[in-house]
């Protein structure tokens, strides 16, 4: 997944190890019925939040 967002022009996802179980929840959603939006919020809600650990971390 990481090679076809880099293509993209997208960074690389990151999951939080705390939200393993739901990111395969909704990927199991995304394969079965084709829709991304879930997915999509989630990888975006995680980008934030590995954000912000890198903030406070690097403070």
């Amino acid at each position: 997944m990481n090679g076809m967002l880099l293509t993209a022009g997208e960074p690389i996802a990151s999951i939080p190890a705390s939200r393993t179980v739901d990111y395969n929840a909704l990927m199991l959603e995304y394969y079965e019925t084709g829709r991304e939006n879930r997915i999509r919020e989630f990888l975006a809600d995680c980008r934030k939040e590995i954000r912000s650990m890198v903030r406070l971390r690097d403070s």
